[in-house]
């Protein structure tokens, strides 16, 4: 149908209907310096707009549209390189096409159009090629910092936010195990770090979380200040305490013993810190912690006024051991009036007593 009309869709633009390309056009000379010097200005923009979103911007959205402008200008400056490339390889009748545009008239309409036609897809080519190595060449030669903020930046900057819900919003999504490559990078290292002194006790709980998993050794001091708090948030101590465990900090022993002894003799019946606690001590695998573990049992036992989560967790933590040695405290409970469910934990635990660690 559309051979019938004549109607005919031309992939290389009149370009000399456009200003810039225009004047560009109006010789080589002219249009190879006027690539030159864009290719530098863009250059230059990449620099001064990654400089910017890296080490000063505070602004998400300021710094999104300063990006789509950057690259909107890679856009302009590819075509100028693809131009330029194009009068190169296609002399004769292609360039006088680019330079005159509708003004160009051949003196064989079909075969121009056809030559015309046939290289249409070259061009589109050449110009999808410049795209990509002037957007990834101007970021790279400047520093990388626009695929820096692409990556990793964008987070940086939301954690910074003077909103905590924005920041809630963006742990949460860095907790994810999915994002634990991030986890890697130093600059979301030192924020997520930094986390730990946040105004809002969710971002402290989930930095805690994620320091643990992380295994960020350089915020022992931070999680060992926030355990000992007793103003902290119950859940971002217990978090603390956890993400102690898990990196196996030895040094941080005598802190949650000594935190446990206070929790047990004043909140005997506390369901998240003292768990939480006895969990850590699991995640170190250490059996010199058992005799502080068998102590607060003992208490219990006797006073029977310890929450289910506190025998819960620490029969666990004696089960992980696989030691005789625990065996004792064991077959106490066993033997006791305590609620059927807590002598199942102790029961369950002497299914393992008998093997050596």
């Amino acid at each position: 149908m559309a051979s019938k009309s004549g109607f005919h869709i031309e992939l290389i633009p009149n370009m000399y209907d456009l200003g810039l390309f225009k004047k560009s056009l109006q010789s080589r000379k002219r249009l190879r310096l006027t690539t030159l010097v864009a290719v530098i200005s863009l250059c230059a923009l990449f620099g001064g707009i990654g400089y910017f979103i890296r080490y000063i911007s505070g602004w998400f959205w300021i710094n999104v549209l300063l990006i789509i402008f950057a690259y909107i200008c890679v856009l302009i400056v590819a075509l100028l390189l693809a131009l330029t490339i194009g009068d190169v390889v296609f002399s004769g009748p292609w360039r006088e096409k680019m330079a005159r545009g509708a003004k160009y008239m051949p003196d064989d309409v079909k075969e121009q159009k056809a030559l015309l036609k046939n290289k249409n897809i070259y061009f589109i080519l050449i110009w999808g090629i410049s795209i990509v190595v002037l957007g990834f060449g101007c970021d790279l030669v400047t520093g990388g910092n626009v695929r820096w903020y692409q990556s990793v930046g964008s987070s940086i900057v939301m954690l910074k936010s003077d909103d905590p819900h924005d920041r809630v919003v963006l742990m949460r999504s860095l907790a994810n195990v999915y994002y634990s490559e991030m986890w890697k990078k130093e600059d979301v290292r030192d924020v997520i770090i930094g986390c730990l002194d946040d105004s809002d006790s969710e971002v402290r709980t989930l930095a805690a979380y994620i320091c643990g998993k992380a295994k960020y050794t350089d915020a022992v001091d931070g999680l060992i200040k926030m355990v000992r708090n007793a103003d902290e948030n119950e859940v971002t101590r217990s978090e603390a305490a956890i993400a102690l465990g898990r990196m196996e900090w030895k040094p941080a022993r005598p802190v949650l013993i000594s935190t446990l002894r206070d929790e047990m003799a004043h909140h005997p019946d506390n369901k998240t810190l003292a768990p939480a606690i006895f969990y850590a001590f699991y995640e170190m695998k250490d059996f010199a912690l058992s005799q502080d573990v068998i102590r607060v049992l003992s208490v219990c036992l006797e006073e029977k006024n310890c929450s289910e989560e506190v025998y819960q967790y620490a029969f666990f933590y004696l089960k992980s051991l696989k030691n005789s040695e625990t065996s004792e405290i064991t077959f106490k409970y066993a033997a006791s009036d305590m609620p059927v469910s807590i002598k199942c934990y102790a029961v369950d635990s002497l299914r393992f007593a008998s093997k050596k660690t």
